[in-house]
């Protein structure tokens, strides 16, 4: 975890002098907390069995993170002289046998507000109230989980997701298809 803190910071702070210039003030950043890249839930030795509706185990491996300033509200990349900087993270679970989807874990940090995101490649991204966990406590094969979030997109075609349950701790819970497919995080 150390070194994965290291990395965070030592790339935040590259970010941030290559955000910065001869002619501009030293950009405010707004830097992540330990509590915010916990969002992010996977680390590099990740390893994460799901089952399948046809009872076949999926296993999913951590593929890529990375962590890095954006312009802060008002400004953009094209901008001579950034003054704010805004955090953003994300983490990739791919499929060891590349025949699921991956799963991305994201944050925007701005300094008044935390932004996460759930998203599964090619089939959307879902922003999670935070605050407001849809489940205090809920049981999936045989496991009690607390603070779950569910999303529930809006869609109806066969291959759209219609349902995620995700916690902070332990990540993606369940990702069901209007197909009837489903990942189910085992034990």
């Amino acid at each position: 975890m150390k070194k994965t803190l290291t990395t965070v910071f030592t790339l935040l702070v590259g970010s941030t002098l290559l955000f910065s210039c001869k002619d501009c003030a030293q950009p405010q950043v707004t830097d992540p907390t330990q509590s915010d890249l916990d969002w992010l839930v996977y680390e590099r030795t990740s390893m994460v069995d799901f089952v399948n509706e046809k009872e076949e185990t999926v296993v999913y491996k951590f593929a890529n993170t990375a962590v890095n300033n954006v312009p802060g509200i008002g400004y953009s990349v094209s901008d001579e002289c950034i003054d704010k900087l805004d955090s953003q993270g994300w983490v990739i679970l791919q499929d060891t046998t590349d025949r699921n989807l991956n799963l991305i874990t994201y944050f925007l940090k701005r300094p008044d507000k935390l932004d996460v995101k759930v998203s599964v490649e090619n089939r959307g991204e879902w922003s999670l109230d935070i605050d407001n966990p849809t489940y205090p406590t809920i049981e999936l094969d045989g496991q009690t989980y607390t603070n779950v979030y569910e999303v529930t997109p809006d869609s109806t075609k066969p291959s759209s997701v219609k349902q995620i349950l995700f916690n902070k701790a332990y990540g993606f819970l369940y990702i069901g298809f209007y197909d009837g497919k489903y990942l189910l995080k085992t034990k």
